[in-house]
């Protein structure tokens, strides 16, 4: 961005482990921004949209205020102690419109519901047995993410990540924890380049006669493990909507009443005997493919690859009419996983298998003049 390191993600395929990352980045308006890559990686899409300032209702005049956002990086690298759980010390405000980093933390200066999205890379030449990675609402657990690899199968590299939607309230503290461990009990190493923290609100906010508008925001989970067919692409069964703003959770599947392009984020955790060495998310749109997620892989040896991500913008419209007749578009979280004796899609909260989404383009109504 602008000509400056702005944020990576991906790992190294030599170190027997294949990473196809996609990722979410908010870019300052304005900027000149472009994508970078190494010589053997292949982009296949790339998405964007334009954040809304507000939603806006009626005949007011006053002005919205500019959005909240957030990306927090390291201007050096982190040394972490074998096996021993370190708060990532974040010391550079990418971007920060409410000047809310504060003693290496994120202290939340106004209410609301946040997109929050972390990303972590730990080095350590072929040494690596597991890495895990913790975001923390004030202390508190909220998502995790979890590599973990047998000590015939090191690894030099290791992307964590993950995302959620979360109601924050002013004076919310958010931090990031990372930990893991090498067959040598050698100390590793907190990439600063590939590690980062960012979040927006996305709930409007407004001042003056400028009325607000609920934001459209969704997190479907599953409760229970679910038995699936090994190696085959599965629906999961999502059954419990934590947030739901619109009332769109229907049959397991996200079916808003707003049309509008949607930030649509997925995970699926695993949970098979042996644990699954390929764990795959995807998300569908009205039946069909749209997006496959991280499919990371082990490419020898055994271990462990816990959970998967997948993220997109997928415009959806409340009337179109499907091929079956039905109205409506919907989205759906489909996974797979490998087990040789028994293979499930696990469940439960903060286990890591979840869909969510939310409204990114603004809707307006009346005859209003407000900024939206």
């Amino acid at each position: 961005v602008d000509n400056m390191h702005f944020g990576s993600v991906g790992g190294s395929g030599a170190s027997g482990r294949e990473l196809y990352n996609n990722s979410v980045f908010i870019v300052p308006s304005g900027s000149k921004y472009e994508l970078r890559k190494s010589e053997n990686a292949t982009l296949y899409k790339w998405h964007e949209a334009r954040m809304p300032l507000a939603i806006a209702v009626g005949g007011g005049s006053g002005e919205a205020q500019p959005p909240v956002a957030f990306s927090l990086a390291m201007t050096s690298n982190l040394t972490l102690a074998n096996g021993a759980e370190t708060l990532v010390p974040f010391d550079n405000a990418v971007i920060d419109t409410d000047n809310g980093l504060t003693e290496n933390k994120y202290v939340v200066k106004k209410a609301g519901l946040y997109d929050l999205s972390y990303s972590t890379q730990v080095s350590k030449t072929d040494d690596i047995v597991w890495v895990k990675s913790y975001l923390r609402v004030n202390g508190n657990n909220i998502t995790s993410d979890d590599s973990n690899f047998d000590y015939n199968t090191k690894v030099s590299g290791v992307t964590n990540s993950n995302s959620k939607v979360v109601q924050l309230e002013v004076g919310d503290e958010i931090t990031l924890a990372v930990r893991g461990a090498t067959s040598s009990a050698t100390s590793l190493n907190c990439v600063a380049n590939d590690t980062f923290l960012s979040g927006h609100m996305v709930s409007s906010i407004t001042e003056g006669e400028v009325k607000e508008k609920e934001a459209i925001v969704f997190r479907g989970e599953l409760s229970a493990n679910q038995t699936v067919s090994s190696n085959t692409m599965t629906r999961v069964n999502l059954d419990n909507a934590t947030i739901d703003t619109d009332n769109a959770f229907v049959d397991g599947k996200f079916k808003p009443s707003v049309a509008g392009y949607y930030q649509v984020s997925g995970a699926v955790n695993q949970y098979c005997d042996p644990s699954s060495t390929s764990t795959v998310s995807a998300i569908y749109k009205n039946g069909e493919l749209t997006q496959y997620g991280t499919n990371t892989q082990l490419t020898g040896g055994s271990g462990i690859v816990y959970q998967d991500l997948v993220s997109d913008v997928i415009y959806l419209d409340p009337d179109h009419v499907l091929d079956d007749g039905s109205v409506g578009d919907y989205i759906e979280l489909y996974g797979q996983v490998v087990g040789a004796t028994s293979s499930a899609i696990r469940g439960g909260t903060n286990w890591g298998t979840f869909l969510s989404a939310h409204l990114i383009t603004g809707q307006s109504t009346g005859g209003g003049s407000g900024g939206g």
